[in-house]
């Protein structure tokens, strides 16, 4: 009888210990985000971020139930079905410079995304990604579709690529056949006839100074941007970029195609106005660039 009152005891109070260890990864997981969002020295960003990396992956292997949603500087999205979340967030390397570390959890499955997005931006209207070959990005939104093979997605992601410019995109994502995400397909056309010079996604380089947005419009049914043109920049160094001019165009899916529409509205103001905020989904809550809701 001893035996089993000491076995039982010693099992309360492993799980006692199991739990405080869970409750304490949880807080160094929200301790060292904070760190690699707001730390003033870049090395101090990265040896932190190594350190949330690290923590991230012992979370998930020892299965412990983290609230993403909850740690203000991780950015968490997924599909009104709830079948599968990404979770995202940036790490400042230098004055000049950005990278990115995002997961996929899929069911059982977690997938770390690699970020290639220097290797990568020449041509990326055209490319094929995975998760070795992925365009670093915090991803704000996303929009389920129907297309011709199946149910697939849009995601939207921002990186704040250098000092001067600032990236934009609107990105087809789905799984193949082994579960494995794939960023990018042929189905952003300027019209149904010839789907051949089809782009795999919506990239808008923009100027750091200029708030351009990108998003699903439910009130439209489409992918709505600002109509980029050139000017002279206002930052010392930046020359020619592209900035908003007050007009929208976009994107309408026909027959699972999004079909490009030049001119949504007639009217071009000096202000550009917001008719969806690009992390708001609509709703009246203000967020801030993480997408997590602000007070009043």
């Amino acid at each position: 009888m001893k035996t089993i009152i000491i076995t039982f005891i010693l099992i309360i109070a492993s799980l006692n210990l199991s739990g405080q260890d869970d409750s304490q990864l949880i807080k160094d997981i929200h301790y060292y985000a904070d760190i690699v969002a707001n730390a003033m020295d870049y090395d101090h960003k990265i040896r932190a971020n190594e350190q949330l990396v690290k923590l991230v992956d012992e979370a998930i292997a020892s299965d412990v139930d983290v609230d993403f949603e909850a740690i203000k500087w991780i950015v968490e999205v997924k599909p009104t079905d709830g079948s599968f979340s990404i979770i995202s967030w940036p790490i400042q390397t230098s004055l000049d410079a950005h990278r990115y570390e995002a997961y996929v959890f899929k069911g059982d499955k977690v997938i770390k995304l690699n970020d290639l997005s220097d290797d990568l931006i020449d041509d990326y209207d055209y490319m094929i990604g995975d998760k070795d070959n992925w365009f670093g990005q915090m991803y704000y939104g996303i929009h389920e579709f129907d297309s011709q093979d199946g149910i697939k997605y849009v995601l939207f992601g921002y990186n704040a690529f250098t000092s001067h410019e600032n990236i934009k995109m609107a990105d087809i994502f789905y799984f193949d056949d082994n579960d494995e995400p794939v960023f990018g397909q042929q189905l952003f056309a300027s019209d149904m006839k010839d789907l051949r010079g089809a782009k795999n996604r919506v990239m808008l380089r923009y100027s750091d100074d200029a708030p351009i947005n990108l998003n699903y419009n439910p009130g439209l049914g489409m992918i709505v941007y600002d109509h980029l043109i050139p000017r002279m920049g206002q930052i010392a160094g930046q020359g020619i970029i592209l900035t908003g001019d007050g007009s929208y165009e976009g994107y309408g899916l026909n027959e699972g195609i999004w079909i490009h529409k030049e001119k949504l509205f007639d009217h071009i103001y000096e202000d550009a106005p917001i008719p969806t905020p690009v992390l708001n989904d609509g709703r009246k809550s203000k967020k801030d660039l993480f997408g997590k809701t602000k007070s009043n």
